[in-house]
C-alpha cells in the first residue's frame, strides 16, 4: 500500500473515533447503528481490519455523515449543524452506559444528571470558546442562586 493511501486510512480511523465519540458515545452503541458487530469496529480502530466500501456508506447514510468531512477531513463533520440523533437513541444510550457500568440501581437523579449533560454537550458542540464559558458561568449561577434558596 503506498503511503498516501495508510496516511489516508489512518486519518479515517481518527475521524471514526471522533465521530463515535460525537454519537453513540461506545464502539458498541456505535456498530449496533450501523448494523454490525462491535467486534468490527474495535479491529478497524486497532488496525486488524480494513474499513470496506460498505461499511462507510452505512456510517455516513446512518450518522449523516458529511462525505467532505469524511474522505478528506475538511468541513463540517455532518450534513446538518447537529448529528440528527432521538430521543429513542439518547434513551437507549444511557441504558447501555449504565448497564456497561453494572449500575442496576439506577436512581431517576443518576439518569437526569446524565441527560443534562448530554445536553449541555450538545448545547456548547455548536458555540465558540467565548460563548461557551459564558453558558457554563451561566449555568453554575443558576446552580448557585437555587442551592441558596433551598438553603433558606
Amino acid at each position: 500500500m503506498s503511503t498516501s493511501k495508510v496516511k489516508n486510512v489512518e486519518e479515517k480511523l481518527k475521524r471514526l473515533k471522533l465521530l463515535i465519540i460525537s454519537t453513540t458515545k461506545t464502539n458498541s452503541a456505535f456498530a449496533k447503528r450501523i448494523g454490525k458487530d462491535k467486534s468490527l469496529i474495535t479491529m478497524l480502530l486497532n488496525g486488524t481490519a480494513n474499513l470496506s466500501w460498505q461499511v462507510e456508506e452505512s456510517i455516513i447514510s446512518t450518522f449523516n455523515v458529511n462525505r467532505l468531512w469524511w474522505e478528506e477531513g475538511e468541513g463540517e463533520m455532518f450534513k446538518e449543524d447537529k448529528y440528527p440523533g432521538t430521543q429513542e437513541t439518547a434513551t437507549l444510550s444511557i441504558k447501555e452506559e449504565f448497564d456497561k457500568l453494572g449500575r442496576a440501581d439506577v436512581t431517576q437523579t443518576d439518569a437526569f444528571k446524565l441527560i443534562l449533560r448530554r445536553a449541555m454537550e450538545s448545547t456548547l458542540d455548536g458555540m465558540n470558546i467565548e460563548e461557551q464559558e459564558a453558558y457554563v458561568t451561566e449555568v453554575l449561577k443558576l446552580s448557585q442562586d437555587k442551592k441558596k434558596k433551598k438553603e433558606h
